[in-house]
């Protein structure tokens, strides 16, 4: 509540097959024998908060008229404030003022799709591909992030095994009960605010809790009278801070 950034020390990990923690290692070791030193690399990280602000007039009449007008813009720009952040968050942020956007991160592996196949489209081969490039550690967090113009596309997603053909998706509920759609098992979640059908980004496999995210108490909300005074108008502003990045650089 007392600072305007977050400042902390991260692993700086950019090798996971043969160290850990940015370089440490076990060896073997034969009897009375010592092994090399190992010590883990550590980056220091800091996250300063961004503002996002909206602001509306509205008529004394229309205040007196229609008593839900006072809430009504309050949820208007709760509703704004939710989307910007969203589509930060995603894919717009390029961390200049704003968030940086999973997109945008040196960490985001883009998979190609298959040789011959058609442009906005989804496969299950593309799923699966996505899939293998996912960290083991991260994909039990994992989930699929969807324009929803793709999800006609969803239903015909079948692998071939042997003479026979698996589904990857699976409906709500269905089968396995789950509260939302599946892709090889985890949980789908459509947004407008993923690039459009057919462009990087329309689908995306992530670890959301890897997605580190910086706010300053709640949004702020104020009245003024004193802007408009001579056309008897009022102004409504709100102003929220926060800021976000992928944990991981690399």
């Amino acid at each position: 509540a007392n600072s305007n950034a977050a400042r902390w020390l991260q692993i700086d990990e950019t090798d996971v097959t043969s160290t850990v923690f940015g370089g440490v290692q076990m060896y073997w070791a034969a009897e009375g024998a010592t092994v090399a030193a190992s010590k883990p690399k550590f980056k220091e990280l800091k996250l300063d908060l961004e503002k996002m602000m909206g602001f509306a007039y509205a008529t004394d009449e229309l205040l007196q008229d229609a008593a839900f007008m006072s809430g009504f813009f309050g949820r208007a720009f709760s509703t704004a404030a939710d989307r910007l952040l969203e589509s930060a968050i995603i894919s717009d942020g390029d961390g200049s003022g704003k968030p940086l956007s999973i997109l945008s991160s040196g960490a985001t592996v883009e998979v190609s799709k298959t040789a011959g196949q058609a442009d906005g489209s989804f496969t299950a081969q593309n799923a699966l591909a996505m899939w293998q490039r996912v960290l083991p550690k991260y994909r039990s967090n994992a989930v699929w992030l969807i324009h929803p113009d793709l999800e006609d596309q969803l239903p015909g997603m079948y692998l071939p095994i042997g003479s026979e053909s698996k589904a990857v998706w699976m409906p709500e509920g269905g089968i396995s009960g789950a509260q939302h759609q599946t892709i090889l098992g985890r949980p789908v979640i459509y947004s407008d605010l993923c690039a459009e059908m057919g462009k990087k980004g329309d689908v995306m496999l992530a670890d959301l809790s890897q997605y580190l995210l910086l706010k300053k108490g709640t949004a702020r909300q104020d009245w003024s009278m004193h802007v408009e005074f001579l056309t008897d108008q009022m102004c409504f502003r709100m102003v929220f801070r926060c800021n976000g990045a992928p944990k991981l650089s690399a």
